[in-house]
């Protein structure tokens, strides 16, 4: 199976941190309309980027935030930060697992009395408002494997990953499940982006030509149109997020072309291309609406409302360096976004 690493979120967060000097500022040019979409209004704006991460070295991996006066972000080596509606806490280490630079892969936050932080090794940590948990391993039969989260509610979580089979452990507020082998009812071999926007549906992609979505009780294969049946494509799928059972985007490449989609509930819709120039997505994020961003490699936002996709917008100064790792929307008048530098940005307030 083809293995999509650099779709993930800790390895673009990887990848970004480290390479980052060698990226060539003609990517901070301002992207161009995607094609065969509805141009919507112009995006909202955002306040110049703060410093949250001092550590060397430094790099966000993650941000997830559950009101405009409450996010989490996380940095690669377990650390995480606090934001309460005005300002950046200091560093805390909250997974002393993460040994090596890029461990940290996801963060999901429910409300201000429960979040989960996600390593490479299957660790998680759980935030009750007040302390960390210490990290315990959600999937014994995993080993080093992708990881990532969603949480929508207080008591309920589900994780995916993959190494040798693509599994989905879920957590009651309490404790983790077993872990279910999705793959054993699919050919995915793994799973690398999760979106729950309720306890009884959840969408997971696997950087392959499928989703997979949990009605509650078992998981199902939901292949991605490819558009034609004269040749063979492959739609890879590298970020999801939902709005509602009803709704979600996805973002990913086919035929070396980079796309966005919808999900309806049942099946995907056409694709849409994306600016060509961009090498690919880091994240995306959904509120009620829908309204959903896509984060590109670029440092641009892709958004959807009022069912049209936007131009690409970039969210930060040209003059800035722009390394974008995640977004997290918890509103359709609030999104915070991190990067590999450690610098955050957000729309709104």
């Amino acid at each position: 199976m083809r293995r999509q690493m650099w779709c993930t979120r800790a390895a673009v967060a990887g990848a970004l941190v480290l390479m980052a000097a060698t990226i060539a500022s003609a990517s901070q040019a301002q992207a161009k309309e995607p094609a065969g979409s509805s141009r919507a209004l112009s995006g909202p704006s955002w306040t110049k980027p703060v410093k949250v991460d001092f550590g060397k070295p430094a790099g966000l991996a993650g941000v997830s935030c559950a009101s405009a006066s409450f996010c989490v972000a996380v940095d690669g080596l377990g650390h995480a930060f606090v934001y309460n509606g005005s300002s950046w806490s200091k560093s805390e280490l909250v997974d002393p697992a993460a040994v090596a630079e890029n461990d940290v892969s996801t963060v999901s936050c429910a409300s201000k009395s429960l979040c989960a932080v996600g390593d490479l090794k299957d660790n998680v940590v759980i935030y009750n408002g007040a302390t960390w948990s210490k990290p315990k391993v959600a999937d014994p039969t995993a080993g080093t494997a992708f990881f990532a989260v969603s949480c929508p509610t207080a008591t309920f979580c589900m994780a995916v990953d993959g190494a040798t089979t693509a599994d989905a452990i879920e957590y009651n507020g309490t404790t983790w499940s077993k872990p279910t082998v999705v793959g054993a009812a699919t050919d995915i071999g793994e799973l690398t982006d999760v979106s729950c926007p309720s306890v009884s549906f959840c969408l997971a992609v696997g950087g392959d030509d499928q989703s997979v979505a949990w009605n509650g009780k078992v998981w199902k294969a939901q292949y991605v149109d490819a558009r034609s049946n004269a040749i063979e494509h492959e739609a890879i799928i590298s970020v999801v997020a939902c709005a509602s059972p009803k709704f979600c985007v996805g973002a990913g490449n086919l035929d070396n072309v980079r796309y966005l989609a919808t999900y309806d509930g049942t099946s995907w819709s056409r694709q849409v291309d994306a600016d060509p120039r961009t090498n690919g997505f880091a994240s995306a994020s959904c509120a009620a609406g829908p309204y959903c961003m896509v984060l590109d490699l670029e440092g641009s936002v892709i958004t959807y409302r009022k069912g049209s996709w936007s131009q690409p917008e970039r969210i930060e100064p040209p003059d800035n360096y722009w390394f974008p790792t995640a977004i997290s929307c918890p509103t359709s008048s609030f999104c915070m976004a991190v990067d590999g530098e450690g610098f955050a940005t957000h729309t709104g307030r």
